[in-house]
Order: C-alpha cells, then structure tokens, then sequence
C-alpha cells in the first residue's frame, strides 16, 4: 500500500485553497464562488464533482504548489459514502449525494456527474469503502 506523502498524513496542514474543514475520504466539488478552490460536494448529482481527498496520493499535479489537498483523479481510494439512494453494490456507479462531502449510488447518472465504481458493499447509512475512481 502507498502511504500519504502530503504533510506526514496530517490534511490539517493543507486548510487553505477551501472554506470547508476537509477529510480524507471527503467527496469534493469545483467552489463556483472562489477560483482554484475546492468544497464538500453537497448537491445530489452535481457536474462540479472533482474527486475524492485521499490518503494514498503521491503524486503533486501542480508542481511548486504548497497548499492544498491531495484530490484523487484515478486509482482506487478510500471514500465516504451514504445509502442515500439504497445499499450500494459491487460495481455501482457513484454520483455526489446531499449529504456534503458524501457520494451515493445512481443507477442512471446523466453525463459528468460519475465519480466512480463502488470496490465494496454498503448497507449502512454511511461508510467508508475503496472506490475506483473514475470521472465521466
């Protein structure tokens, strides 16, 4: 397993560049009120859907660039999810639910809203399980 490069595994480090108090395994999206700056998704389905804050990245994409979060693009991670939408399956596409920084399923996505596919089950309220990222 990769471990966290970014700040010895602390994301207390990284509080600039969002307004919100993110973790890993948060779901977050593109902030429309501040240029270059993330937030917890909290609308159902959104299209400003960007990845999830993990705990496995070791790669920078913006090299020099001191503050921010490590935001997966691809790969599998650890997410927090919520049955919002019903238990989740192996294989379920994932869209960003109402409850911030959470993803649910949805069986018939529209386009550019998919995070990714569930790795393992959910039949809980919450939890958090490893996804396979992957944005469409």
């Amino acid at each position: 397993s990769r471990k966290n490069n970014f700040c010895k595994g602390n994301v207390a480090c990284l509080r600039k560049n969002t307004k919100d108090n993110l973790d890993f395994g948060d779901l977050v999206c593109i902030d429309k009120t501040e240029e270059r700056t993330i937030i917890k998704c909290s609308e159902a389905n959104s299209k400003l859907v960007m990845g999830f804050i993990s705990n496995t990245s070791v790669l920078n994409i913006e090299p020099g660039q001191v503050n921010g979060y490590p935001v997966s693009l691809s790969g599998i991670v650890n997410a927090k999810v919520t049955n919002e939408n019903g238990n989740i399956e192996l294989g379920d596409l994932l869209v960003s639910s109402s409850k911030p920084g959470y993803a649910m399923k949805n069986d018939n996505p529209k386009s550019g809203t998919v995070v990714g596919k569930a790795f393992h089950y959910c039949n809980k309220k919450e939890c958090n399980i490893p996804v396979f990222v992957m944005m469409s």
